[in-house]
């Protein structure tokens, strides 16, 4: 046995002692791009554009693979979810090789935005978001009366 003591750098000792307790192929694993992938949907995430014009905020958002039924829009206060599922399956019968084939791919994701300080969430109600070839585009009005605050000022 050698108890010659090597070191190489300052968390040399704490990369063995971890290494030991739970093998180093998992404190690797941790900083491995798969890690840090989307998880759900494969990789399947959900990528915003927000633009702004002079009368709203525009968010489009990618979706491929969703069917528009399996989508859900809110908002609370000064944040909207987006919340998105699939549930897929693909199935394949040939009678004469007698062989079946059948994939299922099920799963959710959801994203908060946080709105601009000008923007109105109520017009969420007005203004229906569309769907078209997998992508969700939002529109949600804007004004130009807000405190510094966030809050809107209501002319009564």
């Amino acid at each position: 046995m050698d108890n010659q003591l090597t070191h190489s750098g300052p968390f040399s000792l704490m990369d063995r002692m971890f290494s030991n307790v739970i093998g180093s192929h998992a404190i690797d694993s941790l900083f491995d791009d798969s890690v840090l992938a989307p998880r759900g949907l494969g990789n399947l995430s959900m990528q915003v554009n927000h633009t702004e014009t002079d009368t709203h905020h525009v968010y489009e958002i990618d979706l491929p693979g969703i069917n528009k039924k399996d989508i859900k829009l809110s908002y609370k206060g000064k944040y909207m979810t987006i919340n998105a599922t699939r549930n897929k399956i693909v199935e394949t019968r040939d009678k004469e090789k007698k062989s079946y084939y059948k994939e299922s791919n099920y799963g959710s994701l959801s994203r908060t935005l946080s709105l601009p300080k000008n923007a109105v969430p109520e017009s969420l109600l007005e203004e229906k978001p569309t769907f078209l070839n997998g992508v969700l585009t939002i529109n949600v009005k804007k004004t130009d009366t807000v405190n510094e605050d966030g809050s809107i000022q209501i002319d009564l």
